[in-house]
């Protein structure tokens, strides 16, 4: 008999996989595909309400994003962190370490929430 996490295991690998593909994707600023997972659709939608205009160059930021989704799902999670999380969870991080390079000013949000009704719209 099998363990729920070696059960659960290739379904995170399968996940991360998209996942890596996504980003992949939206590096390359063009979609291989036109069919995605619902996750998949929450974490465009999200992507399209984070503000990475701040940053001087977006990839280095997507790649760290991507770096944090493997540790995210290797530690069970189900699915993939968003980026608007990432990004609050770094300038916590960036801010606690006294370096605020890159952490956005005090008050200021760093995403903007999307609906799935205006993202539509």
């Amino acid at each position: 008999m099998q363990s729920n996490q070696s059960e659960d295991s290739p379904d995170r690998e399968i996940i991360l996989a998209q996942f890596n593909q996504l980003m992949e994707e939206l590096l390359a600023g063009r979609m291989q595909r036109c069919k995605f997972q619902p996750w998949e659709i929450d974490i465009l939608l999200d992507v399209m309400g984070c503000d990475l205009s701040r940053f001087t160059h977006a990839e280095p930021v997507i790649r760290q994003y991507q770096e944090a989704v493997q540790i995210h799902l290797a530690n069970g999670a189900p699915l993939p962190l968003k980026l608007s999380v990432f990004l609050a969870l770094r300038a916590d991080a960036t801010a606690a370490a006294g370096d605020r390079r890159n952490a956005p000013a005090r008050g200021q949000r760093s995403c903007l929430p999307v609906s799935r009704k205006s993202a539509q719209a």
